[in-house]
């Protein structure tokens, strides 16, 4: 007789396993068999058979569907060791004969499927064949009498079904009989059948049975045909069933509200009965299964019982928690009257929090977790470990970088061991993603990006034989020899149809036949800059040269230059239709020659190519000799590698994982993040074929029930606390959000029952205590509060040394009066109205918050600059002036702001471009000024990196090259006279009473003046600094120079007059240098400029915040630079009155000496008597 084991506990389960696998055996070589729903439960059972016993020995683990082939293939000699049905193999056939059924379209006798097929491709007609494949598995398992009369050419559709029904039936049946004819199969194809007919013999001749025993574990579901099998083998084999029953109470008949009232209207209510109305709503999936057992196998099993309730979990001595009172509900199947639950004052064991994010949740989380592990141990409960805790989140994959950037950030005090388990193969093995960006590179335009990512990849890197130096110079190398995308110029002409252009084309510009955006063009460029000297001007081949490659730079280069030959010798062999070992062989050559895996990712390439073998031996299977297109192997692998390495295990850290991966393990404490509407249960539908869904029996299982089920898994599976969460708050403007309708349900059962609920005030304190609504941000001082809620209690100790700094700084802001700037900038922000504004409170912001102004980062000045900073030159104070701000904080503290990369382009240029235009000037200017005609102007220009290819090309350089040439004759004539000796100049100043030195080189200097000259329209930091070196030239006064300078742009020029008291405004200048220099100097070239050709005042200020604010509208605002953001922190008004002063002090002397391009002057600046006096 075999044994069936009841439990509503996953430990009661797993003890009488361990137990038994101990026994006795009749030889130390019979193993024994384990069937376990996942690996999760695998890995659990193996740690504590070898807990218990030393070792996890002779004991084979494995899965219902492949466990009852094997034990069909050793019964039936004539059955093969693999099921052909297997949905791997079965997709291929599938695939194959969808393909015959496209070049037949009467084959499957279905018009609306033939119809489909002739406007598909082929990895169109594999995702119909994978489908497929997953339903007739279905079939296989839930409806072998629909197979059995599809093989005997009979219909399965009962009377009443409607006509698209039979439609589809007609065409799947048709395909099932033609894959049966291909296996040389009968009609019930499948050999169960056979099979039970063969054990019934064996019983009936007593032959004897296996004498191992064979347990089966907490399996969710067993579809009908293997119940039928596990019945039979019940009958003459040690057969013990485990299964987790949530219900100790018969509970067949329990039904939810919804579907009792549908019964009732239809008269079939019968004996059902709602019960307890969460195991009744979430608990059909297990329910059926449960019945079905009962009906199908209970006279071959001897069954046993333990259920154990929940409230005996708590301390001695203290009554049941609230999620242990819910538990043994619905372990009694009891309903919830009103006041039959109790809340204690301190219980958490239940509990949702509603937050403005994923992220806010996890860090949420993270707070909480760290409460848990701050617990002391009390008598009988020990302290909280992390492996006891499981998260899961409905989309892992879009989740785990959120996980990684708050668990995986934190500080030392504050980290928590976790790991993220189940997740994609491509996603957690380096060799998998390697290989599916090489595929993806190589299938597409090949970008640029792409290319350099492939290259960043580790065991790429090594296996060409780059370091990051070498990466980095690399980087600089694509961005100067203009690689946008593609590998060769003819793989870019095919791509965007210029190789098929007509002979208009060819003669209006050859550019197509040679595209200056692929690799090979650059590389022939990085070629040409390593061969030829600098500065030669001159093309060859159409190309110019490009990049700096000097020296040792040629190893780097020929390293380059090996890889995208490699590059180009794959391509085409990935691009043809070849048979499946083929492609094996090739995809493992690739993998050899692409990587140099170093430590575990020696391991992930082992699982990697084991896997490729795996797969590739079903696609022979499936598929035979027949030759699989580029397309068709690429959209199958792609989603090879976004299958998981493994179902989700045990991790012996705080385990982040998918719902369903480690279903039915107990933890101590669960906590289950976003629960957003329609996000669990999906929204999945089956497909529009799907004739289970459409003609459903009990025990189907269905992805909604399944997940329903899941859910209420999870809640009893919880021994001390279930956390929920979800983003039930908007981040824009605060709205609700619903959750999940599974916290819905709960909660709608919840509340009522709970003790104090009878009246609105106290069910709206109770649901207060369950519920916990976070702020938007983590520095909110409700988080810091004292004596505030403890749940919205953070543990980042900087944000409170924040806050007490923000309320100083807050208060010295209220007593200086800033009400009037805050209604200013208001106003400004007003101005886009309408559009798409971000928040005050945006959480990109830095300088505060919901609690008020961040804390000043320069709480007081710097100390004076010493004797070393007193002798700047000319230069220094021209960068200091550009950016006063950035100068402070990398000159005086030493602080490197990080700096992104400017990232790879991937698009060639359609138009005129400021990169473009000045690589334009940089290569043809010289030549111009020098007297070259047009024509080899033109050459120079055709031959340039990154410029529109084509006529685009044609027609910028027609437009672009006049005015390069009128530019050119504006410089001549200024060129002209030879430029004198360079002279040096130094100025010694008094400055707050302090010695001060300024030096200048001036050099270019020509009798009519000084030159300054750039092929784009002046800026104001042009202005800038050809004021400075302006002031230098009049106040040094030269022999034989003028003191008048000029600045020559593409479509506009200045000159700068005589300036009487040059000395005096160097002077000013280098004050405002040494009060920069200890603290923030509210002077904003871009703002000041703006305000001070207003004239200043409320036009001034209104000026200066069209270029100071960042909004939708204005995403390049001033304001929004690092430097400023940071060094301005804490500053509520920055555009103040001694912004407006300093912006006179600097800009109305400049203004008031230049000169436009016309001769005409400037407007005249505004009275300065008026105006505040500038502090020094």
């Amino acid at each position: 007789m075999s044994t069936l084991w009841l439990s509503n506990r996953y430990e009661v389960l797993a003890e009488r396993l361990v137990e038994a696998v101990g026994g006795a055996r009749a030889s130390l070589f019979d193993a024994e068999s384990v069937i376990v729903p996942s690996a999760a439960v695998q890995r659990d059972l193996a740690l504590r058979i070898a807990a218990r016993h030393g070792v996890c020995a002779q004991v084979e683990f494995g899965f219902l569907a492949q466990w009852v082939w094997r034990r069909i293939a050793q019964r039936l000699p004539e059955v093969g060791a693999a099921s052909p049905f297997a949905p791997g193999a079965l997709g291929w056939r599938l695939f194959r004969l969808l393909g015959e059924a496209a070049r037949e379209p009467a084959a499957l006798g279905s018009p609306r499927l033939a119809a489909w097929l002739a406007g598909a491709d082929a990895p169109m007609r594999l995702g119909l064949a994978e489908r497929l494949a997953g339903l007739f598995d279905h079939y296989l398992t839930y409806r072998s009498d629909w197979l059995a009369r599809w093989g005997a050419g009979e219909s399965a559709a009962e009377a009443g079904t409607d006509a698209a029904w039979r439609a589809d039936e007609a065409w799947q049946a048709a395909l099932w009989r033609r894959l049966l004819a291909e296996l040389g199969l009968s009609g019930d194809a499948h050999p169960a059948r056979r099979f039970l007919e063969a054990l019934a013999a064996d019983e009936a001749a007593g032959r004897p049975a296996p004498a191992a025993p064979v347990h089966v574990f907490a399996l969710p579901a067993i579809p009908p045909l293997y119940l039928a099998v596990l019945q039979r083998l019940a009958r003459h084999e040690d057969l013990r069933l485990y299964l987790l029953n949530p219900c100790r109470e018969y509970w067949f008949d329990l039904v939810d509200a919804r579907r009792l009232a549908r019964l009732a209207l239809r008269g079939r209510a019968g004996h059902a009965e709602v019960g307890q109305p969460l195991l009744a709503a979430w608990g059909t999936q297990t329910q059926d299964q449960l019945a079905l057992l009962f009906d199908e196998t209970e006279p071959a099993f001897e069954d046993h019982a333990d259920y154990r309730d929940a409230a005996g979990d708590g301390p001695p001595g203290r009554p049941p928690r609230l999620l242990a009172q819910l538990q043994d509900a619905v372990l009694d199947a009891r309903p919830l009257p009103p006041g039959s639950l109790r809340l204690a004052p301190d219980d958490a064991s239940l509990s949702l929090q509603v937050c403005h994010s994923l992220t806010r949740e996890l860090e949420v989380l993270h707070d909480r977790l760290l409460d848990l592990f701050a617990e002391p141990a009390a008598p009988g409960r020990p302290a909280l470990q992390p492996h006891e805790v499981l998260v899961v989140v409905p989309d892992l994959a879009a989740a785990a970088p959120l996980i990684d950037a708050v668990f995986g950030t934190a500080p030392p005090a504050r980290q928590i061991p976790f790991a993220i388990t189940g997740r994609p193969r491509r996603a957690v093995n380096r060799c998998a993603r390697a290989l599916h960006d090489l595929l993806a590179l190589l299938a597409g335009p090949c970008p640029a990006s792409a290319l350099f990512e492939l290259l960043q990849q580790p065991a790429v890197a090594r296996r060409q034989g780059l370091d990051d130096a070498d990466l980095a110079r690399l980087h600089d190398w694509f961005a100067e020899a203009g690689f946008r995308w593609g590998l060769a110029p003819a793989q870019s002409a095919i791509a965007t149809g210029s190789g098929s252009g007509s002979d208009e084309d060819a003669d209006t510009d050859p550019a197509p036949a040679t595209l200056h955006h692929s690799l090979d063009d650059a590389l022939d460029r990085l070629f040409l800059a390593h061969a030829l000297p600098p500065g030669l001007g001159q093309a060859y081949a159409g190309r110019l040269p490009a990049g700096e490659v000097e020296g040792a730079d040629a190893a780097v280069l020929g390293l380059l230059w090996r890889f995208a030959r490699q590059l180009r010798a794959w391509q085409p062999q990935l691009a043809a239709a070849r048979p499946a070992p083929q492609w094996l062989a090739l995809l493992l050559e690739v993998l050899d020659g692409l990587l140099r895996p170093l430590d575990e990712e020696r391991e992930e390439l082992r699982e990697l190519q084991a896997r490729l073998r795996e797969w590739t031996a079903q696609m022979q299977e499936g598929l035979g000799d027949t030759p699989l297109e580029a397309a068709v192997l690429r959209r199958a692998l792609e989603g090879l590698l976004e299958e998981p390495t493994r179902g989700g295990v045990p991790t012996g850290r705080v385990s982040f994982a998918a719902p369903g991966s480690l279903r039915g393990l107990p933890f101590r404490v669960v906590a289950f993040l976003g629960l957003d509407d329609r996000a669990y249960p999906g929204s999945t539908r089956p497909a529009e074929f799907d004739l289970m869904a459409q003609r459903p029996r009990r025990g189907d299982r269905q992805r909604r029930q399944d997940e329903r089920n899941t859910f209420l898994d999870l809640l009893l599976a919880a021994r001390e606390r279930l956390i929920l969460s979800h983003s039930g708050r908007s981040a824009r403007d605060n709205a609700p959000r619903p959750p999940s309708v599974l916290v819905g349900e709960l909660f709608d059962v919840l509340l009522p029952a709970l003790q104090g609920a009878e009246t609105p005030a106290g069910r709206a304190a109770l649901r207060a205590r369950l519920v916990a609504e976070h702020p938007l941000q983590p520095f909110s001082p409700r988080a810091f509060e004292h004596g505030g809620d403890p749940r919205l209690r953070s543990h980042q100790a900087e944000y409170v040394r924040a806050l007490l700094a923000a309320r100083e700084t807050a208060a010295a802001a209220a007593a200086g009066g800033e009400a009037a700037w805050a209604d200013e900038l208001a106003a400004a922000r007003g101005e886009a109205a309408g559009e798409d504004v971000p928040p005050a409170d945006d959480p990109d912001d830095d300088r505060g918050g919901p609690g008020g102004p961040a804390p000043r980062f320069f709480a007081r000045p710097l100390p004076p600059p010493g004797p070393a900073w007193r002798a700047p030159d000319l230069a220094t104070l021209a960068r200091f002036f550009r950016h006063p701000a950035r100068a402070l904080l990398e000159q005086r503290l030493r602080l490197a702001l990080p700096q992104a990369d400017a990232a790879l382009r991937d698009d060639e240029a359609f138009g005129p471009e400021d990169e473009a235009r000045q690589a334009l000037a940089h290569h043809l200017l010289p030549a111009a000024l020098a007297g070259a005609d047009t024509a080899a102007l033109q050459a120079l220009a055709q031959a340039l990196p990154g410029q529109p290819d084509g006529r685009l090309g044609a027609a910028w350089r027609a437009d672009e090259l006049p005015r390069l040439l009128r530019h050119a004759r504006r410089l001549a004539p200024r060129l002209a006279s030879p430029a004198l000796p360079p002279q040096r100049v130094d100025w010694a100043f008094e400055v707050d009473g302090e010695p001060w030195c300024l030096q200048a080189v001036l050099a270019g200097l020509r009798p009519d003046g000084l030159l300054h000259h750039a092929y784009r329209a002046p800026r104001v930091g042009d202005r800038l600094d050809a004021w400075l070196w302006h002031l230098a030239l009049c106040a040094a006064a030269p022999p034989g120079v003028a003191p008048v300078s000029r600045w020559i742009g593409r479509d506009a020029a200045f000159r700068l007059e005589p300036c009487a008291d040059a000395a005096d405004q160097l002077q000013t200048l280098l004050g405002l240098y040494r009060r920069g220099l200890q603290a923030p100097l509210p002077f904003f070239p871009r703002a000041s400029w703006a305000c001070a050709e207003a004239g200043g005042g409320a036009r001034g200020q209104a000026a200066a915040l069209g270029k100071w604010v960042v909004d939708a509208r204005r995403p390049h605002g001033e304001s929004g630079h690092p430097a400023l953001r940071l060094a301005l922190r804490g500053i509520a008004q920055p555009l103040g009155a001694d912004f407006e002063a300093l912006a006179m002090a600097v800009f109305d002397p400049l203004r008031a000496h230049l000169v436009d391009d016309d001769g005409a002057a400037a407007p005249a600046p505004g009275d300065a008597a008026a105006r505040p006096e500038v502090a020094r």
